[in-house]
């Protein structure tokens, strides 16, 4: 996504940084051209991979709309950095920062003040870059008016940076760039009505002031789906991308995460960064809803969803404390299902394990990852071990459960994965042909599984915190992503092997009539 400009520039500085010595103009032109480069020079920044990209979409896409999680730099990078740099390269601008309160803004308006009037590097890189009045403008917000280039270098009556909360007034003419920066908070958005407002503001008294050319930012987490942060990423033609703390810039989950290298303040000493025992650690003291609020942007409990948080959250709770794995009373036939890897590399093979009893759904075990044919072949052979009464394993019915079902009819082939004639004897496979008009049914298919959790019914093994274990995240992400509005998306693994599961128990006939199956 980078421009061949700004990686140009970007060369250039780490050639005149190593070279050890530069003219004035040199590093003056590199940082003018990329808005990383500034930020490293003129305040000693370390780039970092996530602001990188940050700086390549703004320089892509008039329109965007970023989630990403609290702590990773989003003001100091989208607004101080960056809206000293856009005013360096054209003072002519009109730019406003956003956010829930004006609390923020102020600050950063004022740390952007004693920059440009203190900061010799910034002096160096954009020398016409000079403030002839710092205070507060009619709507009493803080702002910044330049010293405008051209005929008589004069003072424009409308502010050349406005800092604001979204109660604020607004007076002016034009804005020609928006940061929306947080601007979403609990207050704002607790009932439909704040929703509604929020998005009444940033659409009447900001959005309106923005020329076509000018660009519009936002940067913040999501609270429900009816919000300003779903309203703007869905608009046609704005950039849209969500960052999760757990995963990588591509999405990938685990190590080493968004932000693994710390950089310390070159001032004040204080450290920046977001290590992984960082991130597991925040994890552990976060809330549930929170953690996936803030920290995954992604959105909780709303009418909207199918599946949602506060759903998932219930049936943690009735799971606290339980490990996965464990064995079962004597009598309970616990029954899994398979969604197997489709072989393009990043696709897992999921094992889930559970029964129904009492009117609960119970999960007992998950397991998945990129495994291979025997790597399948010993799980199963473990659930089997664990649960003597095992009902069976549930897949769809292709080319693969085919497979299998002819290993399993070779015993030496079995043997060789570790299995022994008693465990060939008690495994049970049926397949099950999947089609979008059953995986989406609402009675039987994945969308029927929410009646489950809507009614308390589903329990899911959590840690004695309330905390999922890692298997069970990636379920309740499943669930909370799904769509049957979008019958082509991929279902995540974890949801394909939990209906699996379901749709086992129900041939065994622990779901029919609220019948429990005992030996």
């Amino acid at each position: 996504m980078s421009t061949a400009l700004a990686v140009q520039a970007r060369e250039e500085y780490q050639d005149l940084l190593d070279r050890g010595r530069w003219q004035s103009w040199q590093m003056a032109e590199v940082c003018q051209a990329d808005a990383t480069t500034f930020g490293a020079y003129a305040f000693s920044l370390i780039p970092q991979p996530l602001h990188i990209e940050w700086n390549d979409i703004w320089d892509a896409h008039a329109r965007a709309s970023l989630w990403a999680p609290p702590e990773h730099g989003k003001t100091f990078h989208g607004v101080l950095v960056r809206f000293i740099w856009e005013l360096g390269n054209n003072p002519n601008l009109q730019l406003m920062h956003a956010s829930a309160t004006s609390v923020v803004p102020n600050q950063f308006i004022h740390v952007a003040a004693r920059h440009i009037f203190q900061n010799a590097r910034i002096h160096e890189v954009f020398p016409h870059l000079k403030i002839d009045k710092f205070g507060l403008e009619q709507a009493k917000n803080w702002a910044i008016w330049l010293k405008r280039p051209g005929r008589g270098a004069h003072t424009d009556k409308d502010p050349s940076w406005v800092a604001l909360g979204m109660g604020n007034q607004i007076h002016g003419r034009r804005c020609d760039g928006v940061m929306l920066d947080d601007i979403l908070s609990y207050k704002n958005t607790r009932t439909p009505g704040g929703r509604a407002e929020v998005k009444g503001n940033v659409s009447n008294s900001i959005m309106g002031r923005v020329p076509q050319e000018g660009w519009i930012r936002f940067l913040g987490y999501p609270f429900f789906r009816d919000d300003c942060a779903h309203w703007l990423a869905d608009k046609p033609n704005w950039f849209h991308k969500s960052y999760d703390v757990t995963c990588g810039l591509d999405g990938e989950p685990g190590p080493p995460g968004l932000w693994p290298i710390v950089t310390p303040d070159p001032q004040t000493g204080k450290l920046y960064g977001w290590p992984w025992q960082r991130v597991l650690d925040k994890e552990e003291e976060t809330l549930e809803i929170d953690w996936w609020r803030q920290w995954k942007c992604r959105t909780p409990s709303d009418e909207m969803s199918i599946f949602n948080l506060d759903m998932m959250v219930t049936a943690l709770e009735r799971g606290r404390g339980i490990e996965l794995g464990q064995p079962v009373a004597d009598g309970i036939v616990p029954a899994s299902g398979i969604d197997p890897a489709t072989g393009d590399g990043s696709d897992k093979t999921v094992i889930h394990t559970a029964y129904t009893l009492e009117g609960q759904h119970r999960t007992v075990d998950c397991r998945g990852g990129l495994w291979d044919d025997e790597r399948l072949y010993r799980e199963m052979r473990d659930v089997l071990r664990i649960y003597p009464a095992h009902g069976g394993f549930f897949l769809e019915d292709n080319a693969f459960a085919k497979n299998m079902v002819r290993t399993l009819n070779r015993p030496h082939t079995m043997h060789s994965y570790g299995w022994t004639n008693e465990d060939i004897r008690r495994c049970k496979v049926r397949g099950f042909t999947t089609t979008a008009k059953n995986k989406h049914d609402h009675k039987v298919g994945v969308r029927a599984l929410a009646l489950d959790f809507k009614n308390g019914r589903s329990v899911l093994p959590s840690q004695s915190n309330g905390k999922a274990w890692p298997a069970i995240r990636e379920l309740v992400q499943g669930f909370i992503d799904y769509d049957p509005t979008k019958p082509k998306k991929h279902v995540s693994d974890y949801v394909m092997a939990y209906w699996m599961s379901n749709e086992m128990q129900r041939v065994l006939g622990q779901l029919d009539g609220g019948r429990d199956l005992r030996i």
